[in-house]
């Protein structure tokens, strides 16, 4: 039977795409999305479409709980702190193996953390580390104590270093595969310990293949093998999943759900995201360097309308830079409301009494705060033109040159957003509004770019508060200093919804929008 079952998938995944369903075998999950993947390295990608592959692959020592920003353990089985937080020594889980066959071990915990910690680092990857500010200046030294034995020393206390070694970025690498394939070529051969292993990525098709881990140490995955396919269309992706083209997908039109509930062939899992989805003004841009002209466009937009016209139900308008929940979160905050008059006196004030033209970057995919983004777009372009900001949408081919654009600063006002990697507010504002994430260049995530001294103080005094009071009422200090001089408006904190042919069972989405594909248990085969 196994044979047979092996024979057929293989045959089922020569035939091409537009075949009949029955074509697609019940352990295969084929999952349509917008974008293709950066990077499989991940310590080498910053990108939601590189960790939902990624994530499938690798392993960090700590995980997080079913459904919860909880820490567990993951490829640790245990860890303890010493009285003054400064060290803190993991222990390994014993028997684990890489793809590759290699052992996991102490020693590939600190080449790991080395490549984030080293900049001169030869087996960095080719690219700005994304994440490196995020260990660097926090962690000190990592040794191994003993084959399974790893010791982090910090430089000093800090609150976010254990939610930050559940991230992607601090999932363990193979040693032995980054030194044969180099760096430069390992985010395309990836190597981690998790349920499914890399088996082949098509950069023609945008189709990357992973096979099921048959000795992973959470047992077996579910399905087979999973097949990420780039459609770039919303409708394309919904028309293929009706006709069995895939059989899972996401970034699906907001006003198709109901209609994907009641279609007896289909399922919608829906998970509550923790992100935010927000139009950053480039500071360092004339005439966003004015903190009027930020203001009238914070006056300008109306998060409400975006929100009801456009989300069906399935988002809430955003007060602030990070969704509730988030310690620190201000529920005292109103949602600021449009004030057209207000606005266009700002841009009186600050010197364009008739107003400006400008350039409004929409991203030419879905993300999870934005899934019909050129849509919202239009209704953001509106609400600029009733204050007499002339905005024109500029909407690059894919998403890698959407990044590419912002990060460099090419734009004047730019859509983005940001899900949570661990559901530590530090995640959001340190990302958002650090002098680190404003650096130009692959990485740059403070698109804004907008540097203040003291969201600098405040964010790094965050960071090593251990106090859960104290360190909450310096992030309500932080929001309150983004509310007044609004290098960003944030605009919506939405739900993600994903569908899949009927039958499916098990699927998990994590707050931090990571992907729980092993757990999904397949329909009966037909």
């Amino acid at each position: 039977m196994r044979r047979f079952a092996t024979a057929a998938l293989a045959a089922a995944l020569a035939l091409p795409l537009g075949a009949c369903r029955k074509a697609l075998p019940s352990s295969v999950i084929v999952y349509a999305r917008g974008e293709d993947s950066e990077s499989l390295d991940p310590q080498g990608f910053d990108d939601g479409e590189s960790s939902k592959v990624a994530d499938q692959i690798f392993e960090s020592l700590v995980s997080f709980g079913p459904g919860t920003c909880d820490l567990v353990p993951g490829l640790a089985e245990s860890w303890t702190a010493s009285p003054d937080g400064l060290s803190w020594e993991f222990r390994l889980r014993k028997g684990v193996k890489f793809h590759d066959g290699t052992p996991f071990d102490a020693e590939a915990v600190v080449f790991t953390m080395q490549r984030l910690l080293d900049e001169k680092n030869p087996l960095r990857p080719p690219v700005k580390v994304p994440y490196d500010s995020y260990y660097r200046g926090i962690v000190e030294s990592v040794a191994a104590k003993d084959p399974h034995t790893v010791l982090f020393t910090l430089e000093k206390p800090s609150a976010t270093f254990l939610p930050n070694m559940a991230m992607f970025a601090a999932a363990v690498v193979s040693p032995t595969a980054v030194r044969k394939t180099g760096a430069a070529l390992f985010g395309k051969n990836p190597v981690g310990t998790g349920p499914f292993r890399f088996d082949s990525w098509s950069q023609g098709e945008k189709k990357i293949t992973l096979l099921r881990n048959e000795e992973w140490w959470g047992g077996k995955a579910g399905v087979e093998r999973v097949i990420f396919r780039t459609i770039p269309d919303n409708n394309s992706r919904l028309t293929a999943l009706r006709s069995g083209d895939c059989n899972w997908m996401d970034g699906i039109n907001c006003e198709d759900l109901d209609a994907c509930r009641k279609d007896p062939e289909l399922k919608v899992w829906s998970a509550t995201g923790m992100n935010v989805g927000y139009l950053a003004m480039n500071t360092e841009r004339k005439p966003f360097d004015d903190v009027r002209v930020r203001r009238a466009v914070n006056l300008a937009v109306d998060r409400r309308k975006v929100v009801e016209g456009l989300y069906y139900g399935s988002a809430r308008p955003a007060v602030h830079p990070m969704p509730p929940g988030t310690l620190g979160y201000d529920e005292s905050t109103p949602l600021p409301a449009p004030d057209p008059a207000k606005a266009k006196a700002l841009l009186a004030e600050a010197g364009f009494p008739a107003g400006f033209d400008t350039e409004l970057y929409a991203m030419p995919n879905p993300r999870p705060y934005f899934p019909s983004p050129l849509k919202i777009a239009e209704v953001l372009k509106a609400d600029l033109a009733a204050v007499g900001i002339r905005a024109r949408i500029v909407s690059p081919g894919d998403f890698s040159l959407y990044r590419e654009a912002t990060s460099n600063g090419k734009h004047a006002l730019a859509m983005l957003g940001w899900t949570t990697d661990n559901g530590d507010p530090d995640n959001f504002l340190f990302t958002f509004f650090s002098k680190e994430s404003a650096v130009k260049g692959p990485g740059a995530l403070n698109v804004s770019f907008w540097v203040d001294p003291r969201m600098q103080d405040l964010l790094r005094a965050g960071q090593a508060e251990m106090d859960g009071a104290k360190r909450a009422a310096l992030y309500r200090e932080a929001l309150a200093l983004v509310a007044d001089q609004v290098p960003l408006v944030p605009v919506a904190h939405a739900d993600t919804p994903y569908v899949s042919r009927a039958g499916f069972e098990g699927f998990l989405v994590q707050p931090s929008g990571d992907l729980v594909l092993h757990r999904v248990k397949p329909p009966p085969a037909e």
